[in-house]
C-alpha cells in the first residue's frame, strides 16, 4: 500500500512556473477583494456608528439647550418678580416715611403757630395784612376771626394805609369756628389764612416736595 502510494506521488509532475503565478494571482486577488471588502465594511459600520453617536449627541445638546432655556427663562422671570416686589416694599415704605415726615413738619408749624398766637395776639395783624393784599378793595369784605383776635383787628384796620387806601368796605365777624387765624370772604373770592389750613396746606406742599423731588430715582437703582 505504501509502495503504491509511493509511485503515485512520484509520478506526480512539478507544477510549472505559470501555475504557480497564476496561483499566486489568484490567492492575492481574493486576499485583496477580501482586505477591501472587509475595510470597506468596516469603514461604512465605523461611519454609521460615528454618524448615530454624531445625531444622538447633537440631540442631547437640543435637550440641554431647550433646558437651560428654560431655566434661564425661569431665572429672569425670578428676577422681574423680586425686582417688582423690591421696588413695591421701597415704594410703600418710602411713602410711609414720606406721610410721617408732613405729618411731623404739619403738626410742629400748627403747634408753633397756635402758641405764637396764643402768646401775641398781635401777630394776627401780619397774618391779616397780608390777605388783605390779595383784594382790589372794589368789593366788600368779611373778616372771620376769633373773638380773642377782634380788638387787635380792629386796632389794626384803623391804623393800617391799607385800608383807607384801597379798601372800601370792610366788616369784621367774630367766628369762634375760626380758632387761630383769620379767613376773609369777599365777592373776588375767599382767602383762608387760618392755622389749621395752613398746617394742611404745608403738609400737602411737603408731601408734593418729596414725592418730585429727583432724588427719588435712587430708590430705583
Amino acid at each position: 500500500m505504501v509502495r503504491k502510494l509511493s509511485r503515485k506521488l512520484y509520478r506526480l509532475e512539478k507544477p510549472s512556473q505559470e501555475d504557480v503565478l497564476g496561483f499566486r494571482r489568484g490567492y492575492l486577488r481574493g486576499y485583496k477583494e477580501g482586505y477591501e471588502r472587509g475595510y470597506k465594511e468596516g469603514f461604512d459600520n465605523g461611519f454609521k456608528e460615528l454618524y448615530e453617536i454624531k445625531e444622538q449627541w447633537e440631540k442631547d445638546l437640543q435637550e440641554y439647550i431647550g433646558q437651560l432655556s428654560t431655566l434661564v427663562s425661569r431665572l429672569n422671570e425670578e428676577k422681574e418678580r423680586l425686582q417688582k416686589e423690591y421696588e413695591e416694599a421701597i415704594e410703600t415704605y418710602k411713602r410711609g416715611i414720606e406721610e410721617e415726615l408732613a405729618e411731623v413738619v404739619s403738626v410742629a408749624a400748627s403747634n408753633y403757630l397756635n402758641r405764637s398766637l396764643e402768646h401775641d395776639a398781635t401777630l394776627i395783624t401780619g397774618i391779616l395784612e397780608k390777605c388783605l393784599q390779595r383784594f382790589s378793595g372794589d368789593y366788600p369784605l368779611e373778616i372771620h376771626v376769633d373773638e380773642r383776635f377782634v380788638g387787635e383787628v380792629e386796632k389794626f384796620l384803623q391804623s393800617s394805609e391799607l385800608l383807607s387806601r384801597n379798601l372800601k368796605s370792610v366788616q369784621i365777624v367774630k367766628d369762634n369756628r375760626i380758632g387761630f387765624g383769620v379767613l376773609i370772604d369777599s365777592e373776588e373770592g375767599r382767602v383762608d389764612a387760618r392755622v389749621e389750613t395752613l398746617s394742611r396746606n404745608l403738609r400737602t406742599l411737603v408731601e408734593s416736595s418729596l414725592h418730585d423731588n429727583p432724588e427719588d430715582q435712587l430708590y430705583k437703582g
